[in-house]
């Protein structure tokens, strides 16, 4: 994987706007995306470039799902989380993945205490496609877009990337997942909040991505666009909008 050659990615979220876009015309364009987006690649019609999953107990539910799309899939890289602690521990899974699948999967693992400070240019020339260390790792589109960064590319779009989650006890009243693009993504009674899935809040969100870009604000040499214009306006003080069609060129 040559990524010095790489200019542009697509950060495919999982927020309701994404229904917006039509992703069939992102199928030759180098892509990401993350936790439970597989069930849509068939309709899509391609699989993404990249993979990343971060959330201990969504590893831990989904790992036989990841196993089936390293054995199967076109995905070029796998990014998965390392954690070492509590009952959620995939140290010893991943570490039988990464036997196994040695150039596809890559291990974000948590920074040193020296490294913690470090963002994200101080790293770039030392990356290890095999041994990250990831510092905004408390979601999965922030972590995403690290990545985007040291791995080199030098624009960046978001879709679907929304901000936006509906409280437990709203979605418990209406009964399905109203917080992602398809209702069966955590679908409802299968995926509870805090014991198979993580547990985000309201406000948490948009609260990382806020912190997450005064920091990537101060990489000049990296744009990030948003293809999503609705659901959250605070994402569009963030990154500037761009319109998804005449960003890859297609007439209306």
């Amino acid at each position: 994987m040559n990524i010095s050659e790489k200019n542009r990615v697509f950060l495919i979220g999982s927020g309701p706007s994404l229904n917006d876009f039509n992703m069939s015309l992102l199928k030759n364009e180098t892509t990401i995306a993350m936790n439970r987006s597989y069930i849509s690649y068939k309709d899509w019609g391609f699989d993404p470039t990249y993979y990343v999953i971060i959330d201990r107990r969504l590893i831990h539910t989904l790992k036989h799902d990841i196993e089936k799309l390293l054995k199967n899939s076109d995905i070029k890289q796998f990014f998965i989380l390392k954690n070492a602690e509590d009952e959620f521990s995939n140290v010893k899974w991943l570490t039988n993945i990464k036997k196994k699948y040695p150039n596809k999967v890559s291990i974000l693992n948590h920074p040193t205490k020296k490294e913690i400070h470090k963002f994200p240019r101080e790293v770039i020339n030392d990356f290890n496609l095999h041994n990250i260390r990831i510092r905004f790792r408390s979601n999965a589109g922030t972590t995403a877009l690290e990545l985007c960064y040291i791995m080199g590319y030098k624009e960046t779009v978001l879709l679907g990337i929304d901000a936006k989650y509906h409280s437990t006890s709203k979605v418990n009243s209406i009964k399905k997942d109203i917080n992602h693009y398809n209702e069966k993504y955590f679908e409802f009674g299968k995926f509870i909040e805090g014991k198979n899935q993580g547990k985000p809040t309201e406000s948490a969100s948009e609260i990382i991505w806020e912190v997450f870009y005064k920091n990537i604000n101060k990489c000049k040499d990296f744009k990030i666009y948003t293809g999503t214009k609705t659901l959250n306006p605070k994402i569009n003080e963030f990154f500037e909008y761009k319109d998804y069609n005449n960003i890859l060129k297609i007439k209306k």
